[in-house]
């Protein structure tokens, strides 16, 4: 994982799944490493990044949420793909809203919440719009 062009992408979604999982000292321990670690902008850094929110929201932590925000805010109204596995992570917008949360930004969160469940539904990806729709009920 750790030499493959698509090392950081896999390791932000290993995070993400240990945070799941509910083993929170390793998620973080994977989280802070990919974050500290370079990333080439490449094929896989956007899903990398994409990513890296779900692990921060699962683990309560916002200390990545800042530099994640800036990360991604240039792709917002864009869907996020992981090409090594074919698979959609849904609207960047979705992310941004989580990030948003996590910093206090409750207006903004609302705003790219609404922004990822329009893209997601024009998308056909349910399941992103659910999500989406259900962090603007709560």
């Amino acid at each position: 994982m750790v030499h493959s062009m698509a090392g950081p992408a896999y390791r932000s979604s290993y995070a993400w799944l240990l945070a799941a999982l509910g083993k929170t000292a390793r998620a973080q321990q994977e989280l802070d490493a990919v974050m500290a670690a370079p990333q080439a902008f490449d094929a896989n850094w956007l899903s990398a990044q994409a990513a890296a929110p779900e692990a921060c929201i699962l683990l309560g932590v916002g200390s990545h949420a800042p530099v994640l925000y800036e990360r991604l805010l240039p792709y917002a109204g864009r869907p996020a793909t992981a090409g090594r596995a074919v698979c959609s992570l849904g609207a960047i917008d979705r992310h941004l809203g989580l990030l948003a949360s996590l910093m206090g930004r409750d207006d903004e969160a609302r705003r790219h919440f609404g922004a990822a469940v329009a893209l997601d539904e024009a998308m056909g990806c349910a399941v992103w719009a659910e999500k989406s729709r259900s962090r603007l009920a709560a």
